[in-house]
């Protein structure tokens, strides 16, 4: 294995990738769909691809108007179009989301769940019903996550035709997570893998986690999934972990387009970096699995 690990933070992706292509570093993570075919023609660099557990998002306040309306938050479910976004965005490497957090690279995971889709109609009648007028302010940057921008034009695009102005305001990617994300109303972002789906619910999903990023405080909810937590048997842990779904996808803020393929960019000479189901650079254990090809 190697001696020692530098590592660098370069925001910027195309920077980030010309210093791969340009074997300046030897691994670089978050590589942008549309600059996969570009980094595969440099010689000598390869991309890893790893299929997994993390997912791009909109997040909306549930306790902050207009958003404390679930009428008003099933029109946005219902008027993105996630096929569109897998395809134009991340170059469909991913898979639909379905707006709650766990998809089948998680064990007991539900199976049996209606796929939500692009439905202008029924957006607009869940908007009409919610009775807001006027535009709703998605803030988003590329920090939030690769192609962030262009996802939040296509939502904007799509959701016209229901009715709804969603105006795009780019925001700085410096102090983008202090600033905008878990702060403001209505924003992009993306999470990662956790190892089960406990964790997965635990870390910003139940009344009490520090990282409550939707604002969704249900008690049914919280019950749910400490009854879960606590259920040995695995049929009924998983009817109950189904259940913990549908209330996320059918009542909370979270507005779940795509599961992300995650994508690193390497030089040719790295050896064991192998694709991870938790999340990007083999799941963050990169520099402790690779070594070079002497």
């Amino acid at each position: 294995f190697v001696d020692s690990v530098e590592i660098l933070t370069i925001n910027d992706n195309t920077a980030r990738m010309a210093a791969v292509s340009a074997r300046q570093i030897h691994v670089a993570d978050q590589v942008d769909p549309k600059l996969v075919a570009m980094i595969e023609n440099a010689p000598g660099v390869r991309i890893l691809r790893s299929p997994g557990k993390g997912f791009y998002c909109f997040l909306a306040h549930c306790n902050t108007a207009p958003f404390d309306s679930n009428d008003l938050r099933m029109a946005l479910k219902l008027a993105i179009d996630r096929q569109e976004i897998l395809d134009k965005v991340l170059g469909g490497y991913g898979t639909i989301g379905n707006d709650y957090p766990v998809n089948a690279a998680y064990a007991l995971a539900p199976d049996d769940i209606e796929q939500r889709v692009y439905d202008p109609e029924q957006a607009a009648f869940y908007y009409e019903r919610s009775g807001h007028e006027g535009p709703i302010v998605l803030r988003v940057a590329d920090a939030a996550f690769p192609g962030a921008i262009d996802a939040a034009q296509l939502y904007s695009a799509r959701a016209a035709a229901a009715g709804i102005t969603i105006q795009v305001q780019r925001e700085p990617d410096d102090g983008y997570w202090t600033d905008v994300w878990n702060v403001q109303p209505f924003s992009a972002s993306y999470w990662g893998g956790r190892p089960t789906q406990n964790s997965r619910y635990m870390t910003n999903f139940v009344s009490t986690a520090e990282w409550n990023d939707t604002r969704f405080f249900n008690p049914q909810f919280d019950q749910i999934i400490a009854n879960a937590r606590a259920e040995l048997d695995t049929d009924k842990r998983k009817a109950l972990y189904r259940d913990a779904a549908m209330i996320v996808r059918d009542e909370g803020g979270l507005i779940l387009p795509v599961f992300n393929d995650y994508l690193d960019a390497y030089t040719d000479d790295v050896r064991g970096l192998v694709p991870d189901i938790s999340n990007g650079t083999s799941g963050g254990y990169a520099a402790s699995r690779v070594w070079f090809d002497s």
